[in-house]
């Protein structure tokens, strides 16, 4: 609900946005095709990692969000619930680069998780894995902008600056460099593969400080951080980012986070 709600109060039209409540409706692709696209203009790296990490060809990947304004074109991976999962683990930096960072810097940082257990390849078996971690997600970022332009490429055609970007909460401020680094890197490898400007941002959501002492989320206020910040614009804050949310958590009947959705809209009321 909050990003559709901060992006369209600063004049953006939502692409891939959350459709079904607490359980999203993401635009999806074939990691098969993303590997192929990029393979077919010289960069066969993620062709390569799809080939050797066992990425099945019917694996598919979600856009989490995308937004456009004018001639600018936003795709971004949010990244929320892994910082909260793994928040204090020594191989935290590793998980967020091998999401956002561009191939071969990723999937070092994949091996490294691997020697020491945190994640972990499927067979190759055509067993999908039921990991919450996959290396399908090796350059996730990367993946995830190829997919949103393969599947609407009039926007990314109409676009004279695309946007890579990560959300996250203002609980990443200790891993901010990390992020914008990784970021970076995906951002420049993107700009070398599809021959388009391509321009890196990370973008903070902040609540009401309200919010940590019990209090309703009143209020967010986004910060932006990257090379792309300026086209995107000061984003200014929303208020009552959560209005309506019980009519988000009603189609959530057996959903794992109906329980969650229902806490969180009493507190907002």
């Amino acid at each position: 609900m909050i990003l559709p709600r901060l992006f369209q109060t600063n004049g953006f039209r939502v692409l891939a946005p959350p459709l079904r409540g607490c359980r999203p409706g993401r635009l999806q692709f074939l990691h098969r095709d993303v590997a192929e696209y990029l393979a077919g203009r010289g960069c066969p790296d993620v062709a390569r990692i799809n080939r050797e990490y066992c990425v099945r060809d019917a694996a598919r990947g979600d856009v989490d969000f995308a937004a456009v304004r004018g001639d600018v074109l936003l795709v971004a991976e949010v990244k929320t619930r892994l910082l909260a999962k793994y928040f204090g683990r020594s191989y935290l930096r590793d998980m967020l680069v091998y999401h956002l960072s561009e191939p071969s810097v990723a999937r070092e940082a994949w091996d490294r998780l691997e020697k020491l257990g945190v994640v972990r390849r499927p067979p190759c078996s055509g067993v999908a894995s039921r990991d919450y971690d996959s290396p399908a997600s090796i350059a996730e970022l990367v993946r995830s902008v190829v997919g949103l332009c393969l599947k609407n490429p009039d926007a990314c055609n109409r676009a004279r600056v695309l946007v890579a970007a990560a959300i996250t909460a203002c609980y990443a401020k200790p891993l901010v460099n990390a992020i914008v680094d990784s970021v970076d890197s995906a951002s420049g490898y993107l700009r070398e593969c599809l021959g388009v400007d391509v321009k890196p941002a990370v973008i903070l959501i902040h609540p009401d400080p309200l919010v940590f002492n019990g209090g309703g989320l009143h209020r967010i206020e986004a910060e932006c951080i990257g090379e792309g910040c300026p086209v995107v614009g000061g984003l200014k804050g929303v208020d009552e980012p959560l209005r309506g949310c019980d009519e988000h958590c009603k189609p959530c009947s057996g959903c794992r986070y109906l329980r969650l959705c229902s806490r969180v809209c009493r507190r907002a009321a």
